[in-house]
């Protein structure tokens, strides 16, 4: 009998070393859902540099790069007319052509002035 309960003891301290201790169950469990987490952090940090990888291939071609000028950064090439729209609910005209409350009143084609506003 006394053999038994050496046995049963020495069984549940194993038990609770497996599922407690340093390594254990609990903490196998919490690994692998960190585990989890940073393969979906990678995954997304890898669509991300291969999208970067193409806009850098891109970026080396001449038209992308005019593209990105005229929608990113508002330029416009040396001829080009440009139309500015008013907001009727504002007092001064939007930067963009995808602003939601745009009309159709054309401002003032493109023409170079001075500050005083002379032509």
């Amino acid at each position: 009998m006394r053999i038994g309960k050496v046995c049963m003891i020495l069984f549940l301290a194993l038990l609770l070393l497996t599922v407690f201790g340093d390594e254990g169950l609990i903490d196998y469990f919490s690994y692998r859902s960190k585990v989890a987490a940073l393969k979906l952090t990678n995954s997304g940090l890898e669509a991300e540099a291969k999208r970067l990888q193409k806009e850098v291939r891109l970026l080396t071609e001449p038209h992308y790069i005019e593209s990105v000028a005229r929608h990113q950064l508002g330029m416009v090439r040396e001829g080009d007319t440009v139309y500015r729209f008013m907001d009727r609910r504002r007092k001064y005209p939007i930067n963009g052509a995808n602003s939601p409350a745009m009309t159709s009143d054309v401002i003032a084609p493109s023409r170079s002035t001075d500050n005083s506003g002379r032509e």
